[in-house]
């Protein structure tokens, strides 16, 4: 099977080998509008309670969460390919992640259940 690996320098393909593990077969650089949907950012658990985890996303990143007023209630720029978020300060609720790369928004609904 063949996969994308993101790591800090670059995207790499790699055949992924149940008894051989992961070998990079290939390696350039990939723009964002190459990937696929299943590649896009991943924001979990959700429903949340005091804390989401950001993964698979490009370093460098930036991430605005906002309210359903547009109130932006939490911002950062990502440093870390996985980065998890206290949302212990949020009111449950929905809320809309904007998660913006090379100028290519990726936008998910977040709920905030307690």
């Amino acid at each position: 099977m063949d996969a994308w690996i993101i790591m800090q320098g670059g995207f790499y393909v790699a055949q992924i080998n149940t008894s051989m593990g992961i070998l990079l077969k290939n390696q350039g650089s990939v723009s964002a509008k190459d990937l696929t949907a299943d590649d896009l950012p991943w924001v979990y658990p959700n429903p949340a309670g005091d804390v989401i985890n950001i993964a698979h996303v490009l370093l460098h990143t930036t991430l605005d969460i906002s309210d359903m007023t547009g109130r932006i209630v939490y911002s950062t720029v990502i440093t870390n390919s996985h980065t998890s978020i206290n949302t212990e300060g949020f009111v449950s609720g929905i809320y809309l992640i904007r998660i913006m790369d090379s100028g290519i928004a990726h936008n998910r609904t977040l709920v905030i259940d307690r």
